[in-house]
């Protein structure tokens, strides 16, 4: 999972350490830092607490993405020409 660089410290949040990344288009990116927080869905009803790597998302219109690591104990249903999404923890 990753937020947005600037969120850590609007939280107050203190860094566990750093990671390299690569991105899902292959770049590799500069090391960043990495924080624990917890995420709430309230929409969704759920909620991950875990490693977040802080990153540039400039040119992107969201705050956070959510990484495999929270994916792999939940079922994501996409249904694109509705454009809705159903989604639960496993």
């Amino acid at each position: 999972c990753m937020i947005r660089e600037g969120i850590s410290k609007k939280l107050g949040l203190e860094p566990l350490g750093e990671v390299g990344l690569i991105t899902a288009s292959g770049k590799t990116d500069k090391k960043c830092l990495v924080y624990w927080m917890k995420m709430v869905i309230p929409k969704c009803a759920v909620s991950y607490e875990g490693a977040f790597a802080e990153i540039s998302l400039d040119g992107q219109n969201v705050d956070c993405l959510i990484g495999r690591d929270f994916l792999k104990d939940s079922i994501l249903t996409y249904m694109g020409k509705e454009n809705k999404f159903s989604f639960s923890i496993s």
